[in-house]
């Protein structure tokens, strides 16, 4: 690379940067250059004050003799000659009054003075002249002058510290004194400079080396300043050069930098170089500077050149040896010799730019030479990710590659894009053109638009080499009409991209269609495609981008095409198009535009299986009516684009599962009515446009936690009925405009956590509400009075409402309100007095911890929850609630007093962990369908039970051992495992029942049927084995799903059943799960697989038992009156826990089998 003339740019900048004068080493490496060493000294660093002044020393002392020569003067110049400061010796000249030419020249040469203030100064005439001639340098020439006063000196430190301080305050202002005129002709040098300090690090006395990277051309030689050397190595591209010349530190003394340019990063790390400065391409402004002081000696255009010297300096493209060789060519010239040059350079290399740039490639290997090509014809200033999917499949290492083509400086890559400069690319599409100079559609790219159009308009001139054709066919003023043979030969084309600099849709056809089309095309990029559908040549089985904007067509292809490799496609504008292809087998994409489709009205339900789709574009689909449900399936979508879809009127429900929505574009969708946002946990704001839904009467986004705050502008939504921002809890206010939403029926808050009030207008949404949700509203401050303006409102909720102290007195008027919910609301102490709530229901206060008593609220009381309050005795008015049905509550024996609520309550609810026992008057509960006791820890034994209990829930009763009802029994239990069609039965147990013929260790087994011939359809009863998994800590679980699988051994094909899964109660203890399902075989030979969904619990054992239906229903009659009458029901759950009961079961499976053929 030739850059000696930025090497010797930045020599001379480091020298003026630090303004001293030492001995270089300096090598320059590559072939075509001088391989020498030369020691040499730079001259004296110009004039701070004029460019042109050059100072033969640093410095200049003016002193009496006899003061101060043999002591404090010569241990000072000793100190400045350690620093590489250069002073002026007077070797003893002999004084007189009148000042010699050889002095005189020496102070004016100087860059710095220093007058040194002694005894006799004063007096001396000769040291007087001295100082006159000393202050005409510094007004003339900008020198710098110092005084030092021997009194001073002595008064003060000890000489040797003094001498040290002022030899260094004398080499600070040499190294500070280069003001940016000393880089006149640098162009950006000074910034250079700036940047290079921290990596020179002067100040430190170690061994320092500094590489230099950048690409060919930019200039990167860099400088010098000598603490004992400055070994300059420039253009090393061989480990072995770096080696030879600079191995170890060692070989130079403390102080010493080591400066290494190259192009190739690698070298410098492989060698251990960690201080690297990277070379920037400059700035536009600088680059334009640069090119003229190279055309125009001066930093700025000529009159009359400026948009001409742009825009050489664009087709340089900012690299500082283009700049220079192109300055150098336009020198002296006319501006009508200008523009005749011009269209030549934007085709070709100027030669002496090429000789050097190529360099670089001819180091490559071949695969990276081919790589290169790649992106200098057709992959240049591209997306990284895109450039990455097209070539993966071309290049085994492409990462490899791309790094090594970085590293060279060949290549920058930034986060997104990979950009390689336009002289590179320029180099890269000549090297293909002289792959066949005279027959174009031998190369491996076209990219000529004028031998692009000779190949494409004659018949099947391509060959097999084509791999990529970049056409802009708006270069051309001719109509261009490509043959339906145009791509025929071109069997290996991968990479087709046709489009316009223009908008001029009408300068090229496909008068007779397409004939062919290489089948290997990984990209297909043609704006304004003439044909209304492709041709049914068309395969894209390996497509990975489809860009067909500004199109005619109406449709893309006929029927289901492979489409498993495709991930961005763009048709946006194409506004004939009518309908998507079937994307049944899109499932890798990741971007689709049908932005500007305006005649699009629906998407395909097929677009649900785009389950990686990031992006959907549907910005001003003006017709588009509806959404398809699928479009739930789009899991991982970002960015939805709803903009303008004036025609949409819902957002189907099923977008709420797109929880990686980030975006959402809606505006103008005026005639939306429904807005469906469940758990876009990565929603941040929503877009201000909300406010433009006139029509919108449905808006539900919960779920969405990252949410902090709505736009103001849903106040413009006056016919909102619903408003669900349930578990939005970053959502710290709501808007005040919401009173605006005078329609409104629901306003669901729950899960609201950060939620801190509520505007005082919302009084005027609350009217005609129906429904209102503050659970989980733990940080919420207060309740409104304004509540009490709901006056049509039936469900109140304040579930886990951790901060509410008190109900404000307005409640009252809530006179249709049908069910107050303050369950965990663990302050509350008190509820409103003097109210009745004629319309109340249901009122549920469970685990409200603080509250002793509750008013006389309403007689019409059907569901009642106390459970976890302070209440304990039954409220005195219960005799008058004719409706109860349910209660909830820690166990009382005052229920007893009350027979009238024995006589309707059906369903019932005691938790206490104290008991030992439940009272004997429960079985006068004669309605009595369900029987709650969870809880009840210490609890010992049942009274005789209803005949009416159909269900009986003793979770977590650890301590129960018996109950006089014969269903603890072995026989009872018996019965169960044998005939209870319970959709799931629970017993507590650690061996699997000896009733089920097929049983095996784990979660599957095999089973081996004996019947003959077949029924339709077979009914099997089986038993799982739930302990606990000791190796995992979870917390509570609230249930357990279970699944059952059932393959045909023989023909390795699913059996039907049903039910295939269960929702079942979670244990504690180890137990025992029964459960029934049909299914329909047609072998004898099954394997039975069972997962459950928690981490917690694993299934130990499993069995099977096929259940003979005849025999069941002749059994299930024979049953005794104390067991459930109500077995048909298959909804129910029978649960009972307890102590460990022995698990055995009266008879082997030989005697139950008798028994059965006895009946």
């Amino acid at each position: 690379m030739d850059s000696s003339f930025f090497v010797s740019s930045v020599v001379t900048a480091i020298v003026m940067l630090f303004g001293t004068i030492f001995p270089v080493v300096y090598r320059k490496f590559r072939s075509h250059q001088e391989n020498n060493i030369t020691v040499f000294s730079l001259p004296p660093s110009s004039s701070r004050s004029s460019p042109s002044r050059n100072w033969k020393h640093h410095v200049f002392p003016s002193f009496h003799g006899a003061d101060v020569r043999k002591a404090f003067l010569s241990h000072i110049l000793k100190e400045l000659k350690s620093k590489g400061i250069d002073p002026f010796i007077d070797n003893d000249i002999e004084r007189s009054k009148a000042i010699s030419p050889a002095l005189i020249e020496a102070i004016r040469g100087s860059r710095i003075t220093i007058v040194v203030l002694s005894r006799n100064y004063a007096s001396s005439t000769w040291c007087l002249n001295e100082l006159v001639d000393i202050m005409k340098c510094m007004d003339e020439f900008g020198q710098i002058v110092m005084t030092i006063s021997m009194k001073w000196i002595h008064q003060t430190d000890t000489e040797a510290v003094m001498v040290g301080k002022i030899a260094t305050d004398i080499s600070n202002k040499l190294n500070n004194s280069t003001p940016s005129r000393d880089f006149i002709g640098l162009v950006g040098m000074g910034a250079h400079m700036e940047k290079m300090k921290p990596l020179l690090c002067l100040e430190s006395d170690e061994v320092r080396m500094i590489g230099i990277w950048g690409p060919s051309g930019i200039g990167r030689g860099l400088y010098k300043k000598e603490f004992l050397f400055l070994v300059i190595l420039d253009d090393v591209d061989r480990l072995g050069q770096l080696d030879a010349l600079a191995k170890e530190t060692r070989w130079f003394g403390p102080g010493s930098r080591v400066i290494i340019t190259m192009e190739d990063r690698k070298l410098l790390q492989g060698h251990g170089i960690n201080h690297i400065y990277k070379v920037d391409f400059p700035s536009t402004e600088e680059a334009v500077q640069i090119f003229c002081m190279n055309a125009f000696g001066q930093n700025s255009p000529k009159d009359g050149f400026e948009g001409l010297a742009w825009e050489v300096a664009n087709l340089a493209g900012e690299l500082p040896l283009g700049l220079k060789v192109m300055g150098s060519y336009f020198r002296g010239m006319s501006k009508e010799e200008w523009k005749s040059a011009l269209p030549r350079l934007r085709t070709s290399l100027d030669g002496e730019i090429e000789s050097i740039i190529n360099f670089s490639y001819d180091a490559l290997s071949d695969k990276d030479k081919e790589l290169f090509l790649h992106i200098a014809c057709f992959f240049n200033h591209k997306e990284m990710e895109k450039v990455e999917e097209h070539l993966a499949k071309k290049f085994s290492y492409l990462k490899q590659g791309l790094h090594v083509l970085a590293d060279k400086s060949l290549i920058s890559i930034n986060s997104t894009y990979m950009e390689m400069h336009n002289l590179l690319a320029q180099l890269g599409r000549e090297i293909v053109c002289r792959q066949s100079i005279n027959e174009p559609g031998q190369r491996q790219f076209l990219i000529d638009s004028r031998e692009i159009c000779e190949v494409l308009t004659d018949d099947a001139t391509g060959s097999r080499n084509v791999i990529g054709i970049e056409l802009n066919f708006g270069e051309s003023e001719d109509e261009l009409n490509i043959s339906e043979r145009g791509f025929e030969g071109m069997s290996n084309l991968q990479f087709l991209r046709i489009y316009s600099d223009h908008i001029n849709p009408g300068k090229m056809f496909l008068p007779q269609g397409l004939n062919y089309l290489s089948r290997k095309l990984r990209l297909l990029h043609w704006i304004h495609f003439p044909m209304t559908c492709f041709p049914s040549i068309v395969n894209p089985e390996f497509l990975v981008e489809l860009v067909m904007c500004h199109s005619k067509l109406e449709k893309l292809w006929e029927g289901i095409k492979p489409l498993r490799n495709l991930k961005w496609m763009d048709l946006s504008s194409s506004v004939n198009l009518k309908v998507l292809p079937d994307l049944s087998t899109a499932t890798n994409l990741k971007e689709l535009d049908c932005s500007f489709c305006s005649s699009l009205v629906k998407l395909p339900f097929s677009i649900g299986n785009a389950i990686n789709l990031e992006i959907l574009n549907l910005y001003d689909c003006s017709n588009l009516v509806e959404l398809p449900s699928s479009i739930g399936n789009l899991i991982n979508i970002k960015k939805f684009n709803f903009r303008r879809c004036s025609s949409l009127v819902e957002l189907p429900s099923s977008v709420g599962k797109a929880t990686k929505l980030e975006e959402l574009e809606l505006g103008n969708a005026t005639n939306l009515k429904e807005l469906y946002l469940y758990n876009c946990s990565s929603l941040v704001k929503l877009p201000f446009s909300i406010g433009t839904f006139s029509h919108l009467k449905k808006f539900k986004i919960s779920g969405c936690s990252n949410l902090v705050k709505l736009s103001s502008s849903i106040g413009n939504a006056t016919d909102l009925k619903e408003l669900d921002f349930s578990f939005c809890s970053s959502l710290v206010e709501l808007p005040s405009y919401i009173g605006n939403a005078t329609n409104l029926e629901l306003l669901d808050l729950r899960g609201c956590s950060n939620l801190v009030q509520l505007p005082s207008s919302i009084g005027n949404a609350i009217v005609t509400l129906d429904r209102l949700d503050f659970s989980g509203c733990s940080s919420l401050v207060a309740i409104p009075s304004s509540i009490g303006k709901a006056i049509n409102l039936k469900y109140l909720e304040f579930s886990g409402y951790s901060s509410l102290v008190e109900l404000p007195a307005s409640i009252g008027n809530l006179h249709k309100l049908s069910s107050l919910t303050l369950n965990r609301c663990s302050k509350l102490e008190v509820l409103p007095i003097n109210i009745n709530l004629q319309s109340l229901e249901a009122l549920i206060l469970t685990d409200c911890s603080l509250l002793k008593s509750f008013p006389e609220i309403s007689t019409n009381i059907s569901y009642l929850d106390l459970s976890g309050t302070a209440i304990e005795e039954v409220p005195l008015s219960i005799s008058l609630w004719s409706r109860l049905e349910t209660l909830h509550m820690s166990y009382s024996e005052n229920l007893k007093n009350f027979p009238h609520a024995l006589d309707i309550i059906t369903d019932l609810h005691l938790s206490d962990t104290k008991i030992q026992e439940v009272a004997p008057w429960v079985k006068r509960i004669s309605r009595l369908r369900r029987l709650v006791l969870k809880g009840c820890n210490k609890l010992l034994s049942l009274p005789q039970l209803p005949d009416s209990l159909s269900e009986l829930d003793a979770e977590n009763c650890e301590s129960l051992e018996r109950l006089d009802c014969s269903f603890l029994d072995p026989q009872a239990r018996n019965v169960i495992i044998q005939t209870s069609t319970c959709e799931v039965s629970v017993l507590p147990g650690r061996e699997m029942p000896t009733y089920f013929t097929y049983r095996a260790n784990g979660d599957s087994l095999r089973v081996k049927l004996n019947e003959r011939p077949f029924p339709s359809s077979l009914i099997f009863k089986a038993c799982i084995l739930l302990v606990n998994n000791n190796d995992v800590e979870t917390g509570d679980e609230d249930i357990v799903f279970l699944d059952c699988c059932i393959v045909d051994k023989k023909s390795s094909v699913d059996v039907p059943c049903s039910p295939s899964n269960h929702i079942l109660p979670p244990p504690l203890t180890e137990h025992l799960y029964i459960f029934e399902f049909e299914a329909d075989v047609t072998s004898n030979d099954l394997f039975f697989e069972f997962s459950i969904s928690s981490v917690r619990w694993v299934i130990k054992e499993c069995g099977v038992h096929n259940v003979n239906t005849k025999k069941r229903m002749r059994v299930t009659r024979n049953l005794s009156p104390f067991t459930f009458k109500d077995t048909k029901r298959t909804s129910d759950v029978l649960v009972n826990g307890g102590s460990e009961v022995e698990e055995k079961v009266n008879g082997d499976e030989s005697e139950r089998q008798r028994r059965d053929k006895n009946e």
